[in-house]
């Protein structure tokens, strides 16, 4: 996967300096997991949480999301919020949602 990684990382790159090429996304960006996380839709309709925010808060406090990119002079940086993992509290919390 790492191998998979560096290429696809290669050719994103050289996609990006290619002129009139626009919002290149790399999907194996950042690490992935196996795992899979159930949902209680009932419960969550009846909180009235959605669904998505609950997808979003797990994936935040495992991998991070992205929640902004810069493009500047033809270069694109991606900001990746995460939780610190030296954050007992944080790990504290996680444990409880997964």
């Amino acid at each position: 996967m790492d191998e998979l990684g560096q290429l696809a990382a290669q050719v994103a790159g050289a996609l990006e300096k290619t002129p009139g090429t626009q919002y290149v996304t790399n999907p194996v960006r950042l690490p992935s997991s196996d795992l899979r996380v159930g949902i209680d839709r009932e419960k969550a309709l009846l909180l009235g949480i959605p669904t998505v925010e609950i997808d979003r808060t797990v994936r935040l406090g495992l991998a991070g999301l992205i929640i902004f990119t810069v493009v500047e002079k033809g270069k694109v940086d991606e900001r990746l919020a995460a939780i610190d993992s030296s954050c007992a509290d944080c790990r504290q919390a996680m444990r409880m949602i997964v």
